[in-house]
Protein backbone atom coordinates (compact mmCIF):
# COMPACT_ATOMS: atom_id res chain seq x y z
CA UNK A 1 0.00 0.00 0.00
CA UNK A 2 3.24 2.27 0.66
CA UNK A 3 4.56 2.18 -2.60
CA UNK A 4 5.39 4.46 -4.98
CA UNK A 5 6.33 4.09 -8.27
CA UNK A 6 8.03 5.91 -11.93
CA UNK A 7 9.65 6.28 -15.08
CA UNK A 8 12.26 8.88 -13.73
CA UNK A 9 14.77 8.17 -16.25
CA UNK A 10 13.98 11.48 -18.29
CA UNK A 11 14.69 13.45 -14.95
CA UNK A 12 18.71 12.42 -15.46
CA UNK A 13 18.77 12.73 -19.39
CA UNK A 14 17.96 9.47 -20.59
CA UNK A 15 14.50 7.39 -21.34
CA UNK A 16 13.49 4.20 -19.68
CA UNK A 17 14.70 0.68 -21.02
CA UNK A 18 14.40 -2.54 -20.28
CA UNK A 19 11.20 -2.24 -22.63
CA UNK A 20 9.84 0.30 -19.82
CA UNK A 21 8.65 2.89 -22.85
CA UNK A 22 6.84 0.12 -24.84
CA UNK A 23 4.93 -1.89 -21.87
CA UNK A 24 3.83 0.84 -20.30
CA UNK A 25 1.97 2.46 -23.01
CA UNK A 26 0.27 -1.31 -23.27
CA UNK A 27 -0.99 -1.29 -19.49
CA UNK A 28 -2.64 2.15 -18.89
CA UNK A 29 -2.70 3.73 -22.88
CA UNK A 30 -0.49 5.50 -24.93
CA UNK A 31 -1.61 8.78 -23.30
CA UNK A 32 -1.11 8.26 -19.24
CA UNK A 33 2.01 6.65 -20.65
CA UNK A 34 3.10 9.42 -22.01
CA UNK A 35 2.69 11.91 -19.21
CA UNK A 36 4.38 9.25 -17.21
CA UNK A 37 7.30 8.85 -18.90
CA UNK A 38 7.60 12.31 -20.51
CA UNK A 39 6.78 14.34 -16.64
CA UNK A 40 9.02 11.47 -14.84
CA UNK A 41 6.29 11.74 -12.25
CA UNK A 42 6.07 9.49 -9.29
CA UNK A 43 2.41 7.73 -8.59
CA UNK A 44 1.41 6.04 -4.99
CA UNK A 45 -0.59 2.66 -5.32
CA UNK A 46 -4.08 3.81 -5.43
CA UNK A 47 -3.22 5.94 -8.68
CA UNK A 48 -1.30 2.67 -9.82
CA UNK A 49 -4.28 0.25 -9.28
CA UNK A 50 -6.86 3.00 -10.40
CA UNK A 51 -4.89 3.74 -13.95
CA UNK A 52 -4.16 -0.52 -14.38
CA UNK A 53 -0.41 -0.55 -13.47
CA UNK A 54 -0.76 -3.06 -10.99
CA UNK A 55 -3.58 -5.33 -10.26
CA UNK A 56 -4.33 -5.10 -6.29
CA UNK A 57 -2.56 -3.07 -3.36
CA UNK A 58 -1.92 -4.94 -0.62
CA UNK A 59 -1.48 -4.01 3.27
CA UNK A 60 2.43 -3.37 4.18
CA UNK A 61 1.77 -5.08 7.41
CA UNK A 62 2.31 -8.91 6.69
CA UNK A 63 2.88 -7.96 3.17
CA UNK A 64 4.07 -11.81 2.10
CA UNK A 65 1.33 -13.39 4.15
CA UNK A 66 -1.34 -11.04 2.19
CA UNK A 67 0.87 -11.72 -1.43
CA UNK A 68 0.58 -15.28 -0.91
CA UNK A 69 -3.55 -15.15 -0.27
CA UNK A 70 -4.06 -13.01 -2.88
CA UNK A 71 -2.33 -15.79 -4.89
CA UNK A 72 -3.78 -18.42 -3.51
CA UNK A 73 -7.06 -19.40 -6.08
CA UNK A 74 -4.35 -19.08 -9.21
CA UNK A 75 -1.57 -21.03 -7.50
CA UNK A 76 -4.58 -24.02 -6.67
CA UNK A 77 -4.80 -24.25 -10.94
CA UNK A 78 -3.49 -27.14 -12.81
CA UNK A 79 0.18 -25.73 -13.70
CA UNK A 80 -0.32 -27.09 -17.22
CA UNK A 81 -3.52 -24.91 -17.68
CA UNK A 82 -1.49 -21.82 -15.87
CA UNK A 83 1.59 -22.26 -18.19
CA UNK A 84 -0.44 -22.43 -21.76
CA UNK A 85 -2.56 -19.65 -21.05
CA UNK A 86 0.27 -16.81 -19.51
CA UNK A 87 2.16 -18.18 -22.66
CA UNK A 88 -0.78 -17.42 -24.82
CA UNK A 89 -1.50 -13.86 -23.42
CA UNK A 90 2.23 -12.85 -23.85
CA UNK A 91 2.69 -14.33 -26.82
CA UNK A 92 -0.17 -13.08 -28.04
CA UNK A 93 0.52 -9.78 -27.58
CA UNK A 94 3.82 -10.10 -29.76
CA UNK A 95 1.87 -11.74 -33.00
CA UNK A 96 1.95 -9.42 -35.40
CA UNK A 97 -2.17 -9.94 -36.01
CA UNK A 98 -4.52 -10.64 -34.26
CA UNK A 99 -5.67 -13.79 -36.23
CA UNK A 100 -1.91 -15.14 -35.88
CA UNK A 101 -2.52 -14.37 -32.04
CA UNK A 102 -5.59 -17.09 -32.25
CA UNK A 103 -3.94 -19.47 -33.84
CA UNK A 104 -1.23 -19.51 -30.59
CA UNK A 105 -3.92 -19.39 -28.32
CA UNK A 106 -5.75 -22.17 -30.48
CA UNK A 107 -2.16 -24.32 -30.30
CA UNK A 108 -1.94 -24.27 -26.43
CA UNK A 109 -5.85 -25.08 -26.41
CA UNK A 110 -5.68 -27.98 -28.05
CA UNK A 111 -2.06 -28.88 -26.08
CA UNK A 112 -3.84 -28.46 -22.56
CA UNK A 113 -7.01 -30.95 -23.85
CA UNK A 114 -4.18 -33.63 -24.41
CA UNK A 115 -2.83 -33.91 -21.75
CA UNK A 116 -4.63 -36.41 -19.10
CA UNK A 117 -5.72 -33.83 -16.17
CA UNK A 118 -7.87 -31.76 -18.03
CA UNK A 119 -9.44 -34.60 -19.31
CA UNK A 120 -9.64 -36.10 -15.49
CA UNK A 121 -10.26 -32.49 -14.36
CA UNK A 122 -13.45 -31.97 -17.31
CA UNK A 123 -15.00 -34.99 -16.12
CA UNK A 124 -15.34 -34.46 -12.73
CA UNK A 125 -16.25 -30.90 -13.59
CA UNK A 126 -19.29 -32.99 -16.01
CA UNK A 127 -20.19 -35.01 -12.99
CA UNK A 128 -20.71 -32.26 -10.72
CA UNK A 129 -23.04 -30.38 -13.27
CA UNK A 130 -24.99 -33.80 -13.51
CA UNK A 131 -25.63 -34.42 -9.94
CA UNK A 132 -26.61 -30.82 -9.36
CA UNK A 133 -30.15 -29.72 -8.24
CA UNK A 134 -31.60 -28.13 -12.01
CA UNK A 135 -30.30 -24.26 -11.83
CA UNK A 136 -27.96 -24.21 -9.23
CA UNK A 137 -24.69 -22.83 -9.42
CA UNK A 138 -21.64 -25.24 -10.15
CA UNK A 139 -18.72 -24.44 -9.96
CA UNK A 140 -15.67 -25.72 -12.17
Amino acid sequence: KSAHLAQPEVNVGIIPGAGGTQRLPRLVGSGRAAELILSGRVIDASEAARIGLVEAVLPDKHFVDEVLEWLAPVAAKPRRALVAAKRAIVDGLKAPSFDEALAIEGRLFIECQLGADAARLQAAALQRYASAPSGQTVEL
